[in-house]
């Protein structure tokens, strides 16, 4: 079996390989609301709502009570996830308004 010219170095061709490396991608300071988990979670939160909801009434507690204790949890995370977004977005505004260039002494 015979290999390749580029394949073989004492024919002229290189064993190495060509490795693309991406650098890291810098981050943006500024506060993000993640639309996406939030959906999710509510979404999740819905359907088990309306799953424990029917348990209930058909008198399934096995289901009604996991269903609505995940349910409630997944609301719970949903308001936790904004209430965060909105202090993070006001602890960077109050930290952008301590950074006047006014105030800022130079040495």
């Amino acid at each position: 079996m015979r290999l390749p010219a580029t394949l073989v170095p004492e024919l002229g061709g290189s064993m190495s390989f060509k490795v693309n490396h991406y650098a890291a991608k810098t981050i943006s300071p500024k506060p993000q609301l993640d639309i996406e988990s939030i959906a999710i979670e509510l979404s999740i939160g819905i359907i088990l709502g309306v799953m424990a909801i029917g348990g209930y009434n058909a008198g399934v507690l096995l289901m009604a009570v996991p269903c609505g204790l995940i349910s409630l949890a997944c609301f719970l995370l949903a308001v936790v996830s904004i209430s965060r977004f909105v202090t993070d977005r006001r602890i960077a505004r109050q930290q952008k308004q301590n950074l006047d260039p006014e105030v800022i002494e130079s040495d």
